[in-house]
């Protein structure tokens, strides 16, 4: 155990060493934050970006091993340069953050960054957890999905990448490095956030403030915090179950947990348990770091260059990660170059400035534009195959929460819980933009992210996306984000600077505001330290894989000795099976089965919608066993791990189809047992 995790903080150490050498011997970064912020987020996103192109032109472990090569190879060359230059491989570097500073951005890094390091998440159980990465290392690339490989994901699947490829390198477990993703990607946000801060402000208080709203503020959902007392009396005084609370499954609490339904109440801080968002924000970032570094600094020819590069390739790291945002911030970044080109049209002195930032600008958003076209993840997957249709405005007033068979749930933007969760920022818009427009070095760059938290504001409320209402709440993570961000500047200005300090009623009510807006990121976080699945039971400090009955592990290792990745596995999970417990561990266990195998297994699953051949097939395989319909998957092996499969096979199937191949029951114990189907025995 000791070696896997020396080797997996040796790849960490290289992806913030290529960081750390490209900002500051190839970028010639001197400010302190700014080269924190890039060693924790432009390293990974370049390892991410060259192992997903490579992987189309050769294996993909050899991809994982030939990416870390080249930027631990950039790395070391630009470090010779440095040394043979007679510069020091380590410079001295200016704006050095004070001790408190330090201080408090290593708190929120850590704190939160473990605390959900520990949280397995509601995404825990679904083919994206364990499944994608593990048949990504048996060559699953370009990425299919798991439980249906002829289909390309449509997922965004960096995360997915990288677990692949840490398991690969270090001989981590899968959930171990799930587990490293809320860190680095709780890192990235707040250094990225804290070096924008203190390049807009130039203050300490404002920075640390700006990356803590960055990272956890949201509106006042948190006022629902009576179930948690509620829950902790229930628990811990009165030692009676839980009661049941409406509309959820689960209780201990549920206010806190990012579900469907409360997506558009939280924080980047409540999502780092949801791998690909939470990395994604730490990109986006970043790519907004690269933005104001370009628009405003006077860089040489060649550091310009340097910084495009750089951008583009986090912007394409945003599109394998948070897409949807993605498209937002540069339709954003295309609103500001028009509304700049037609103020410069009456300003003559602007003119060359505006026509700068608009060149460049056109320049990163084509080029992350047709990367993400072509790179694979959600905008190529779906790049001319989803209808216009699927999207149409919405103009009632309501926003929609999630669709099931009773129809879409919508909250109108007159009802209390919409108004307890965005009145505050909304309220905050015209007054940022008042803000801005008046500040003495106002620049483009506050223009842009005022636009950004407006624009992700809106797409929820005035577009209606009928296949999955809430991937457009997820925009409210990024929208919670940046206006939180400029709130925070906002506020320090009005708090602090003598030019513009306000009464010290209006002070104090500002500063009870911004304690309200971080109130729900501060509980979630502490919570969740004690309690990380939310549910009130102990749970291990480093979170460990499943538990799993020894007789199916040994089951797998034979599975994956045995086939390939060509060799489609079955565990038969009824859909309409009325045993809610067992049908819950069909569902959970075909998953860990994959993820332990690195298999397909044929099966719903709940990211594409199924074609009606293909589901009515897949029922004709659970009802009836029907042989031809395990040919037309191509099904080669049956897996029976409980008494209920066993049952149903003695049952439904026939026996001179299927041959056992792996036995580990008895007589008394058919099972767990794999058979294989006849006709797609390899030949001997």
């Amino acid at each position: 155990m000791l070696l896997p995790f020396i080797l997996a903080l040796g790849l960490i150490g290289t992806f913030f060493l290529s960081g750390y050498a490209i900002a500051t011997h190839m970028l010639r970064v001197r400010d302190t934050l700014s080269v924190a912020a890039l060693t924790s987020t432009i390293g990974l996103a370049v390892y991410l970006f060259l192992v997903n192109a490579l992987g189309y032109l050769i294996p993909i472990r050899a991809s994982f091993g030939l990416s870390l090569t080249i930027i631990a190879g950039l790395a070391l060359l630009a470090f010779l340069r440095e040394r043979n230059a007679g510069h020091p491989l380590f410079p001295s570097l200016t704006d050095r953050p004070p001790r408190r500073v330090v201080l408090i951005l290593a708190s929120i890094i850590l704190i939160a960054g473990y605390a959900y390091a520990r949280d397995r998440g509601s995404d825990e159980w679904v083919w994206t957890t364990y499944p994608m990465p593990a048949t990504i290392i048996e060559r699953n690339f370009p990425v299919m999905e798991p439980a249906n490989p002829w289909e390309r994901t449509n997922y965004h699947y960096a995360p997915q990448l990288y677990v692949a490829a840490a398991v690969w390198l270090t001989d981590i477990s899968l959930a171990s490095a799930h587990a490293t993703l809320p860190l680095l990607s709780c890192a990235g946000i707040v250094l990225c956030a804290a070096a924008l801060a203190w390049r807009l402000s130039k203050s300490w208080t404002a920075t640390w403030l700006a990356a803590a709203m960055a990272l956890a503020a949201s509106g006042l959902f948190w006022l629902q915090g009576i179930w948690l007392i509620r829950d902790l009396v229930y628990q811990f005084i009165l030692h009676t179950p839980l009661p049941p609370i409406p509309d959820m499954t689960d209780t201990a609490f549920r206010w806190l947990t990012p579900t469907i339904r409360n997506i558009p109440s939280q924080s980047f801080l409540p999502m780092l348990g949801h791998r690909a968002l939470a990395l994604g924000g730490a990109f986006l970032w970043s790519f907004l770091l690269c933005v104001q570094t370009i628009w405003t600094d006077r860089l040489s020819k060649s550091s310009l260059i340097a910084w495009m590069f750089l951008a583009i390739i986090v912007g394409a790291g945003v599109a394998l990660t948070f897409e949807a945002s993605l498209v937002l911030t540069l339709g954003s970044l295309v609103l500001l170059c028009a509304a700049l080109l037609i103020q410069a049209i009456g300003k003559p002195s602007a003119r060359e400035r505006v026509i700068r930032i608009i060149a460049l600008s056109a320049v990163i958003a084509a080029t992350v534009t047709m990367i993400s076209l072509v790179q694979g993840g959600p905008l190529t997957a779906l790049h001319g195959s989803v209808s216009p249709a699927s999207f149409s405005p919405n103009l009632t007033g309501r926003l929609e929460i999630t669709i099931d068979e009773r129809g879409p749930e919508t909250i109108g933007v007159w009802e209390w819980p919409y108004l307890r969760d965005f009145s505050l920022h909304l309220i905050a818009l015209p007054l940022l933009l008042i803000w801005i427009i008046r500040r003495k070095r106002g620049d483009p760059f506050l223009l842009l992210l005022l636009t950004i938290g407006i624009v992700h504001f809106a797409a929820p409320l005035l577009i209606s996306y009928r296949p999955q209402p809430h991937n457009m709440l997820r925009l409210f993570q990024t929208a919670f984000s940046v206006t939180s961000f400029l709130i925070a500047i906002m506020a320090w200005q009005h708090i602090f600077v003598k030019e513009s300090r306000r009464p010290a009623s209006v002070r104090i009510a500002i500063a009870l505001i911004i304690a309200a807006m971080l109130m729900a990121g501060t509980l979630n976080a502490v919570v969740r330290l004690a309690f990380p699945t939310l549910r009130l039971e102990a749970a291990a400090l480093w979170p460990p894989m499943p538990p799993l009955d020894p007789d199916l592990r040994t089951m797998h290792g034979w599975a994956k000795e045995h086939s390939t990745l060509d060799d489609r596995f079955y565990i038969r999970e009824d859909y309409f099976e009325k045993d809610l417990v067992f049908r819950d561990w069909v569902y959970k266990y075909r998953m860990l089965f994959s993820g332990e195998t690195g298999r397909y297994v044929i099966g719903y699953a709940n990211i594409n919608r199924l074609a009606p051949d293909i589901e009515r097939n897949l029922r004709m395989i659970e009802q009836s066993c029907a042989t031809a319909s395990f040919e037309v998957f191509d099904i080669r092996y049956l897996v029976i791990p409980r008494r209920e499969q066993a049952e149903w096979y003695e049952r439904e199937c026939e026996k001179d189809v299927w041959a056992p191949v792996y036995d580990g029951g008895s007589d008394a114990r058919p099972f767990p047992r794999i058979y294989e189907r006849a006709d797609a025995a390899a030949p001997s």
